[in-house]
């Protein structure tokens, strides 16, 4: 019978040649139920599942009585549980564990207690932490009675307060736990694992105990291991221990070393390098890459020392590629996972800690319609049930604003209102302004449209369960149980609902909150979303079974033990893996050493052996990409000496922009054909009676910018569709001042009243009321539109003397051309803000202004016509019948400023020059335009997303023909 220590060198699938020992000792033994009374450990569940698989395969698959598969990985360890309660340990000595969710409640109670300015969201991710930091002191199997030796003066008083508010877990803590009669789930875990020490040690077992793929990190778990080793039935097997690494550089490991843990392990067995055998299955393997990972894996002190091969011989079947960005990086490794499916029956495996990654690849894979799950599991809150709860609760917290109930109405899983209905709404109710607050809003908002108005009456039918709770407090079971409610009618039943694959956790999580909810106070319905946020991004999410068998994705800790024909390594970046460990709120890292806690050079030692496992396997690819958010990443440490020894070999390796796979998904996006760069620009040129006979001056002021513009909305009669949740402030602003000027003037075209400042505030008060929508920010402006009355009434007076009001918002129109061979004519119009009649005769032209005027020289140049044809238009006898000799054009700048609330421009431009070659500029315009053979040409305008000047460059295709750049020329005829 085999006992004590051994191992399976690294790339030899270690599963595979530990179940041929298996049944070699179970032949030897000569009894058939031999192999079934074993008892084999391993690190995690799935490895447990393998192993199975394994036996079937050397089976041959036939039926096979398999020994009892255990995991000592997981916090639960019900086998362990089971084990012990046939002795009657666990009824009496171990206590139950308390829940994550239970324990986060009650940490957060405790948590505003010492804080009351705490929010609960904010309270709970504390909480969260501070529950990491109770499982890492359990799993470290240490105590807190030193806890407040652990600051020393030199640190600041800000984690001196920190150890102030640990007294939580030091002082009420325990309490809460022997009075609620259980104990926390890390420290169950412990007690179990030495129970079961404790009883193997005292009554050891008379059949095969086998730990396998075990590193002892965990100290309970290692002394269970030491126990086994010494049992007389007990084999321990290490995952690839380096027999053969020099003694200089095993004097020398450190804890970011792969061996590191393991060479922890047997001093705490106080056994040496020596006692550790070759698994006989694997003792004749020697793996072609060992040398490689030695001198990878080094440490400094014997960093460069060399096996006698050359390294470059260890690179045999590996691929290392460097990916321009992570989305380029999910399209290789997408790519190398659809070619291991070319070949029948072979498998590949992509590992990486990188999830976004995960997710990006299992995107990609859909391409070929491959469904494979991340088997290390996701975040509950990016599926698609939780993302349709989150959206249902923004639509309340932000009371019904369009763009979130847009986006929750177009959520795939919103089934009560059809998508055609929808896309009406949303353009009659949604796009433009934004609405009044609530309900009562989108009410107003869609009077007097039937079918809109029947879908704000569903909205509020449906919602109601939630708007019961929208006034004061609640408990958190109350908004759970309306928000399921809710949910559940807009998914047309609880069937869709809860019969996705995340159903089963979502439906966990929930129930946990309202059992829970007691234990939390009561909040507002707008905390309640940012508590359930909170709460619902702490949770994980594990596909039951992977819908692919070849293809696997998997995380660090999932993939120990799995070996496959094709091994992928992705996210080879510092930061990633290894992982940086982050921020602990409440411990820095000279508090963590002080108090005893692992450094946070283990885990990196613990990615090392994850890389070296999979390192050493027959065919590797590895994956970084260069850039991560638009930053240039840094090459994990590995790679970084991999190339520093392959340099002082000789061998220079670029492995960015190399490698078969990359060019491979850069083509694979690459069109067939390219539009070429010599395209085009629109020359549409429509038939004449379908050309404009009435133009505005702003339109044509746009019609000289671009006459694309006019001939898309003008003669094709497309109108571009408003924004969702339009920012209106400055038109709206614009308007209102306008409006305030305009009645007071049109009330007080003689006198201005003693009390005029009193009555301007109140016709502002009036107008700001009656708006639809009054964003926040309009109470930080009003000061400015004191300001800018108080200058305007000063200089109305001063102006009053000169002239006197007596054209407002008055639309002028004038027939400027006929054709008498088509009885087509074309007439030019213009709305005027103000025209006043000067008392010596003749008459100014006004226009009042929230923003800058436009510059001087693009009015005397024609480009800024709006003036000059109001002018025109004026003197030619368009206003009123009642022609008029403009003696000069001005603009009243009102800002409302501290430094100049407002501004007189006057053009004092020479008004008979200006008029004429106004009139002959519009007149050579319209004669072109009324030529068929002129094209209303496309040119660049350049702005924002939503500006309108550039609202028709995507259908004028501008980017196909244009650098981009704006053009500033116009028709060489105008």
């Amino acid at each position: 019978m085999r006992h004590g220590l051994y191992t399976i060198p690294s790339g030899t699938d270690l599963l595979r040649h530990l179940a041929k020992g298996l049944l070699s000792m179970a032949r030897d033994d000569g009894d058939e139920f031999s192999l079934s009374r074993m008892r084999v450990l391993l690190p995690t569940r799935r490895a447990g599942r393998e192993l199975r698989d394994t036996f079937l395969k050397l089976s041959g698959d036939k039926p096979i009585l398999l020994p009892r598969l255990q995991p000592i990985g997981d916090v639960d360890a019900e086998e362990i549980e089971i084990t012990l309660s046939g002795y009657g340990i666990i009824d009496h000595d171990i206590p139950p564990a308390i829940s994550s969710l239970e324990r986060q409640f009650l940490l957060s109670n405790l948590i505003q207690k010492r804080d009351p300015s705490l929010g609960l969201d904010a309270a709970l991710s504390l909480a969260k932490d501070l529950g990491s930091l109770i499982d890492t002191v359990h799993t470290e199997d240490l105590d807190f009675s030193g806890l407040e030796k652990i600051v020393p003066d030199t640190l600041s008083v800000h984690w001196q307060k920190t150890l102030e508010f640990l007294e939580i877990i030091t002082r009420f803590w325990p309490d809460i736990l022997l009075e609620r009669g259980q104990i926390d789930s890390a420290d169950r875990r412990n007690r179990l694992l030495k129970s079961l020490t404790q009883l193997w040690q005292t009554c050891p077992p008379k059949t095969p105990i086998i730990a396998a793929g075990s590193t002892g990190s965990i100290p309970s778990a290692g002394e269970l291991l030491k126990t086994i080793a010494n049992l007389p039935c007990g084999l321990v097997i290490l995952p690839g221990f380096d027999k053969d690494l020099d003694q200089e550089s095993w004097d020398n490991i450190t804890d970011t070393h792969p061996q590191a843990t393991m060479k922890n392990l047997l001093n705490r067995m106080d056994k040496a390098r020596s006692d550790v055998r070759f698994w006989p299955e694997s003792e004749e393997i020697i793996p072609s890459r060992s040398s490689l990972v030695r001198a990878i894996m080094r440490p400094a002190e014997t960093f460069g020392k060399k096996d006698n091969e050359p390294l470059i011989d260890g690179l045999k079947g590996v691929e290392i590629i460097e990916a321009g960005t992570p989305r380029e990086e999910a399209g290789i490794i997408a790519l190398a996972l659809r070619e291991a499916m070319e070949t029948e029956e072979r498998t590949a495996c992509f590992v990486t800690p990188d999830r976004d990654l995960a997710r990006r690849v299992m995107t990609a894979l859909r391409r070929w319609e491959i469904e494979v799950d991340d088997s290390a599991g996701g975040i509950l809150l990016t599926t698609n049930s939780s993302t349709f709860l989150v959206s249902l609760l923004r639509v309340v917290e932000e009371n019904f604003s369009p763009l979130v109930l847009l986006d929750f109405l177009k959520h795939d899983f919103q089934r009560l209102i059809k998508p055609e209905p929808i896309s009406q709404f949303e353009r009659y109710i949604l796009r433009g302004s934004r609405p009044s607050p609530g309900i009562n809003g989108l009410r107003r908002r869609a009077l007097n449209k039937e079918k809109s108005e029947d879908i704000v009456d569903l909205i509020e039918k449906s919602f109601q369960s939630l708007l019961l709770l929208a006034d004061g407090k609640h408990s958190l079971d109350s908004y759970c149980e309306a928000l399921i409610t809710v949910a559940e009618t807009w998914t047309t039943g609880d069937k869709f609902l809860w019969s996705r694959p995340e159903s089963n956790s979502l439906s966990s999580f929930l129930s946990g909150v309202i059992n829970y909810a007691e234990l939390a106070p009561t909040v507002l319905l707008c905390d309640f979303g940012r508590v359930f946020r909170e709460l619902l991004s702490h949770e994980t999410y594990r596909a039951d079974d992977s819908p692919h068998r070849r293809i696997l994705i998997l995380g660090q800790l999932e993939s120990r033990l799995i070996t496959r024909d094709v091994m992928i390594l992705g996210g080879l970046n510092e930061g990633t893996w290894p992982r940086n460990i982050g921020h602990d709120p409440w411990m820095s890292h000279p508090m963590r050493r002080n108090f005893g806690l692992p450094p946070a050079e283990r885990l990196v030692g613990l990615s090392a052996h994850d890389f070296a496992e999979h390192f050493s396997n027959r065919q590797v690819i590895i994956t970084r990409s260069l850039k991560t958010d638009g930053t240039a990443s840094v090459p994990a440490r590995w790679l970084e000496k991999l190339r520093s020894l392959l340099k002082a070999e000789g061998q220079e390796q670029d492995w960015a922009n190399s490698g078969r796979y990359l060019g491979f998904a850069r083509m694979i996006d690459k069109p067939a054909s390219t539009i070429p760069h010599s395209a085009l620009t629109p020359e549409p040129c429509p038939p004449i009676d379908k050309r404009p006979q009435e133009l505005s001056a702003t339109w044509i002021e746009k019609w000289m910018n671009n006459p694309y513009r006019v001939y898309a909305e003008k003669i094709l009669c497309f109108k571009v569709l408003d924004p969702i949740d339009k920012d209106t402030t400055h038109a709206d602003r614009g308007s209102f001042v306008h409006d305030v000027l305009l009645d007071f003037v049109k009330f007080y075209p003689l006198e201005i009243p003693g009390n005029a400042r009193d009555i301007l505030v109140s016709l502002g008060q009036k107008k700001l009321v009656a708006l639809e929508y009054v964003a926040p920010h309009w109470h930080y402006w009003w000061p400015r539109f004191e300001r800018l009355i108080d200058w305007f009434l000063a200089e109305e007076k001063k102006w009053r003397k000169e002239a006197l009001p007596w054209i407002q918002e008055e639309k002028g129109t004038i027939v400027l051309y006929k054709n008498p061979e088509t009885d087509r004519q074309f007439t030019v119009t213009a709305k005027a803000d103000r025209i006043d009649r000067l008392k010596l005769g003749g008459a100014v032209v006004m226009d009042y202004k929230t923003g800058p005027p436009p510059p001087f020289y693009k009015i005397k140049n024609g480009m800024a016509p709006q003036l000059p044809i109001e002018s025109l238009i004026l003197k030619k006898g368009g206003y009123l019948n009642a022609p008029q000799v403009p003696e000069n054009m001005t603009y009243w700048k009102l800002s409302g400023s501290h430094s100049a609330a407002g501004e007189v421009k006057n053009l004092n431009l020479d008004m008979p020059d200006i008029l004429s070659s106004s009139e002959e500029g519009l007149l050579r315009l319209i004669e072109k335009f009324e030529n068929q053979n002129t094209p209303y040409i496309a040119k660049v305008i350049t702005g924002r997303l939503y500006d309108d000047a550039r609202a028709y460059s995507h259908l004028a295709r501008t980017t196909e023909w244009s650098s981009g750049e704006p053009d500033d020329d116009t028709l060489d005829e105008t």
